[in-house]
């Protein structure tokens, strides 16, 4: 299935499906679900047909355990992350290490040690802007969404 829908995606979309996407896509299944099994658009009803959600992992393109929202919190329980990294200017899912399509860069080198940004992906607009915590994401660098 995931295979397909990214398939589908791409030939739309004319880019490969990232994390956002993909995630936006589990939200709306997730949220049709819950719609459908509550036969209402009441939000009540549907707030409830969320708190009762138990989509197995199978049924996603996520590589979750599933969907399940705990009840005090309404985070989904059995999501997990996915670490993805720009190399030579292209993003890689690097972990979960069974799902990754390259190997991680690590460690990265440090700010200082780079002319180019993103790990050749170009030079940045306006180096001085870089921020001490490393986490890089104006809108020069990371291109649009």
């Amino acid at each position: 299935m995931i295979k397909t829908i990214a398939d589908i995606f791409e030939k739309r979309a004319g880019k490969p499906m990232s994390g956002d996407y993909a995630r936006s896509f589990t939200g709306m299944i997730v949220l049709a679900d819950a719609i459908n099994r509550a036969k209402s658009t009441e939000p009540d009803k549907i707030q409830k047909a969320l708190l009762e959600t138990n989509i197995k992992p199978d049924q996603l393109i996520m590589p979750w355990n599933g969907v399940r929202f705990d009840p005090k919190s309404h985070q989904n329980m059995l999501g997990k992350g996915i670490i993805v990294q720009i190399q030579n200017g292209e993003r890689y899912t690097v972990w979960p290490f069974n799902l990754a399509t390259k190997d991680v860069i690590w460690p990265f080198p440090k700010w200082e040690g780079r002319s180019r940004i993103n790990d050749g992906g170009g030079l940045h607009p306006n180096p001085g802007q870089r921020p001490a915590h490393g986490l890089h994401l104006c809108s020069d660098c990371r291109g649009s969404p």
